[in-house]
């Protein structure tokens, strides 16, 4: 067993991190840890004893010396405000620390089984979305200011921006859920959800950088949309390959044949991505009309 120095959580000899706060527990040394157990266990033994030998002498002391450490205690200050926002910047600190070195190993070895937070996955595809999403923003805002309409552009992007990052939510759970009913069909079995995505998002986790790289290009201008096209499939190839990974190479024995599993993950893909194509259609189509009769409703009113 291993005991978490940060949180004293117990876990077991092959775990690499702790499962209630993340810290890393690699370097502990299990024989180590058993030893000092025992010893804490004879002390607290040797401890009791002593207690039941003492217990008649504790009883026989002065009420005096009772009284005094009652109005001791009363002295004693509950912890301050400023304490608990120390605790509580440590924690966020911990929790920033666990989740930068899941990511680099998920960079050193992305396939690696690595245990994190329920939350690693779900946050880094968020974070993906949210810098590719508010790259095209800011690029599209300035190319409206050069036009002279960056007012009526900025509102109508920001809604834009909103309704796209739920379409590319959507379209990521699909590929997820596809991927995750043929791992069950396999396997019979999984090991939730949620382990299942940050597995995958572990394998595909150089997206992150790239989200990054694509969210500075925008911001610097208009003229890269090439090279912009470029890092987006390479995105949703790696994202596509994690989870077609993860689906497929799970270290266990399958109950069914992978390729029916692969054809089944492919079907509820195929069928759902339709679906949402037909959705997007509609809201540009939507959102492009708004647009034009708002830029040549501004237009008339500045010639009139």
């Amino acid at each position: 067993m291993k005991k978490c120095p940060n949180c004293g959580a117990l876990m077991k000899s092959n775990v690499n991190f702790c499962t209630k706060c993340g810290a890393d527990l690699r370097q502990i040394d299990n024989s180590s840890q058993e030893a000092t157990a025992k010893s804490e266990d004879s002390h607290q033994i040797k401890g009791q004893s002593n207690s039941g030998e003492n217990f008649e002498q504790n009883q026989a002391k002065p009420n005096a010396a009772n009284n005094e450490q009652a109005q001791e205690s009363q002295f004693q200050q509950a912890p301050t405000s400023v304490n608990t926002q120390e605790t509580n910047s440590g924690r966020l600190y911990v929790v920033i620390q666990n989740y930068l070195q899941w990511c680099v190993d998920s960079w050193k070895r992305p396939f690696s089984a690595v245990i994190g937070e329920s939350w690693y996955g779900w946050a880094t595809i968020l974070l993906d979305n949210l810098l590719i999403i508010l790259g095209f923003y800011f690029c599209l805002k300035s190319v409206a200011n050069g036009y002279g309409v960056g007012r009526i552009v900025s509102g109508f992007s920001l809604i834009g921006v909103i309704r796209v990052l739920l379409f590319a939510l959507l379209f990521e759970a699909t590929i997820i859920g596809g991927y995750y009913a043929g791992h069950y069909f396999i396997y019979g079995k999984t090991d939730g959800l949620i382990a299942f995505v940050n597995r995958g998002v572990h394998a595909s986790n150089f997206n992150l950088i790239l989200s990054s790289l694509v969210f500075i290009v925008l911001v610097l201008g208009p003229g890269n949309g090439t090279f912009v096209s470029v890092v987006l499939f390479i995105i949703f190839s790696l994202f596509y390959m994690g989870f077609q990974l993860t689906a497929l190479g799970e270290n266990r024995q399958p109950i069914r044949d992978k390729m029916y599993g692969y054809i089944i993950s492919h079907l509820i893909i195929l069928v759902a991505v339709l679906i949402l194509l037909i959705a997007v259609i509609i809201f540009f189509s939507i959102l492009y009309n708004s647009m034009h009769q708002s830029i040549l409703y501004q237009i008339f009113s500045t010639l009139n």
